[in-house]
């Protein structure tokens, strides 16, 4: 199995309260690097934008299509 798979394993392991602990770590992550780093805050407003999209478009582009996006598994 690759690892991807192992690791998308794990994470259907954990319920809705640990997916949100998890993202609250990820925001408090966030708020260190910018208390660290304020020089990134001074960007414009495009930018940040930009980069939402960018990160955005691979998880839009699987949800907005029919079959997913990808193969599975049990597609041998």
């Amino acid at each position: 199995m690759s690892v991807l798979g192992e690791l998308n394993k794990q994470v259907n392991r954990l319920g809705f309260i640990d997916l949100k602990l998890l993202t609250g770590a990820a925001f408090v992550t966030g708020l260190v690097v910018a208390k660290l780093f304020p020089d990134l805050l001074t960007a414009g407003t495009g930018w940040y934008v930009l980069l939402a999209l960018a990160c955005a478009f691979h998880p839009m582009l699987l949800l907005l299509t029919r079959d997913g996006g990808g193969a599975t598994s049990d597609e041998s």
